[in-house]
């Protein structure tokens, strides 16, 4: 059966270890888009740092091209028309932060515009995200907070801190985190915090019920847990090879790193 649509995750797999999209993939991919396959976006990131990508892509500004961010909390057209979105609740916020700062790690609230921390004192993890999604970073106290539901639209929060200790936090998630939240790990040095329906394989699942493209007919690639979902969905699920372990497991295959030409030599071998 023919590939008729192509989800991509960003970090570590689109984009290469120093943030940039492989002349090889981009090839490639331009090579699926003229036999009519759709290329999707599937990213943990905002528009404001995704835009950069679809543009090297061609797939910017379009009616009919789509994008998932923040692990689908946000689903919209590249042209910025919003399909759905799924923000988490200003107690979901609260609860969160009291969990981290218990857990000596930082807690930031990511949204459309800027990242939210109640932590004056930033370690160099929280400072990158902000780099790395083109978000601002905004230190409130916590009652700060209180009168801002109505305007403060969270739709990912992270746990930020050393590797050591996320493994620890990760292996003793308490009951209401698991009941409330999906949980995912997307990089050694946070934990992903979502609303509880939303993840990479709903969002998938969303984007191709729209276009009436079955999960046979869809190749996935990841490199880490939250993109396990998505892989799951999809009937060709790929694994860059310096994937995370728990995603290595569930893939179909296993191709070369996000910095080598794994992408490519995967569409080409599918189409």
């Amino acid at each position: 059966m023919a590939i008729k649509l192509i989800a991509l995750d960003c970090d570590g797999t689109l984009l290469d270890d120093k943030g940039k999209v492989l002349n090889s993939s981009v090839k490639a991919i331009e090579r699926a888009k003229r036999k009519g396959c759709k290329i999707v976006l599937v990213t943990g990131r905002p528009y404001v740092s995704t835009k950069p990508i679809l543009e090297k892509l061609g797939l910017d500004n379009r009616k009919d091209e789509y994008v998932a961010l923040f692990h689908g909390a946000i689903l919209q057209d590249t042209a910025g028309n919003v399909l759905s979105t799924t923000t988490l609740a200003l107690k979901d916020f609260i609860d969160l932060d009291l969990y981290a700062i218990n857990q000596g790690i930082n807690m930031v609230a990511e949204t459309p515009d800027c990242i939210y921390t109640t932590t004056g004192d930033l370690d160099l993890f929280v400072s990158f995200e902000s780099y790395k999604n083109k978000l601002p970073i905004k230190v409130r106290i916590l009652t700060q907070f209180l009168g801002m539901e109505d305007i403060m639209h969270v739709y990912k929060i992270l746990l930020v801190g050393k590797k050591e200790k996320l493994d620890k936090i990760q292996r003793n998630i308490p009951g209401w985190m698991k009941d409330r939240f999906t949980i995912a790990r997307s990089e050694d040095y946070c934990i992903d915090i979502s609303a509880k329906q939303i993840s990479k394989g709903w969002a998938l699942k969303q984007l191709a019920d729209k276009l009436n493209i079955k999960p046979t007919e869809i190749m996935a690639f990841g490199n880490a847990d939250n993109d396990i979902s998505m892989i799951k969905y999809a009937k060709f699920g790929i694994a860059m090879s310096n994937s995370s372990p728990n995603l290595l497991k569930e893939a179909n295959e296993k191709k070369s790193s996000n910095n080598e030409d794994g992408i490519a030599k995967s569409i080409d071998m599918h189409l």
